[in-house]
């Protein structure tokens, strides 16, 4: 529960950017009252601690390696919906907002404006509607978004991003990984890396399979 005098309880961030999370932890602190903050390095080990500490509001980075911010926020989302969950980019914010919608935040801010994020924590321990900048992507309430994720129990597929579908269509269209990479700006490694999750998502060996899968689910249109 958010305290009387306007103060978070328990805040917990997650950012796999050491710096940063230094950073953003400091200039909170110092503007935010918050009674207990903790931070993680990475998705799993943020996970785990949320599960253990249970944080009143939860902000997010959408980029890590172990697990991307989506794959994090649905994975808290479906086990909570009391904790207010606050997505972070060091993108344009229209990147990601659609996804961290999806997946179950209740507002989006970028990481190159931490005002941005200081005005979504006040409105968060006010109990107030949370409002991204940067967008006209509608978010819904932790408890709203609990409830519908667990409605729609959704598939591997689904669960995929927009960027990983973006990068699987690119694949079944014969393209390799250097290429998918320049044409979407991204190194060949990085484009592994989210392939690399899409096969975990929707329980495939390889890339082959994979593409193969998707072939089923997404039939190319006659």
């Amino acid at each position: 529960m958010m305290s009387v005098n306007r103060s978070i309880s328990r805040l917990g961030i997650i950012d796999n950017d050491p710096m940063a999370l230094a950073a953003l932890s400091s200039y909170i602190r110092k503007r935010v009252p918050v009674s207990s903050l903790w931070t993680a390095s990475d998705s799993n080990g943020g996970l785990e601690l949320h599960l253990r500490q249970n944080a009143d509001v939860l902000l997010v980075d959408m980029s890590m390696p172990d697990m991307d911010g989506p794959s994090l926020i649905r994975n808290i989302r479906q086990r909570d919906g009391k904790t207010v969950i606050i997505a972070m980019t060091s993108f344009p914010v229209s990147e990601y907002a659609q996804d961290a919608a999806d997946a179950g935040a209740q507002a989006i801010a970028s990481k190159r404006y931490p005002t941005h994020i200081i005005e979504v924590l006040r409105s968060a321990a006010r109990g107030e509607a949370v409002i991204s900048h940067d967008t006209t992507v509608p978010f819904d309430t932790a408890q709203a978004a609990h409830r519908r994720i667990l409605a729609a129990r959704p598939t591997g597929f689904e669960q995929l991003t927009h960027l990983e579908r973006d990068i699987l269509e690119y694949c079944r269209q014969g393209f390799t990984s250097s290429q998918i990479g320049r044409m979407i700006d991204m190194n060949a490694a990085t484009v592994n890396t989210h392939l690399k999750r899409a096969c975990c998502k929707v329980g495939a060996r390889n890339r082959v399979h994979l593409v193969a899968l998707w072939l089923q689910h997404n039939p190319p249109r006659r």
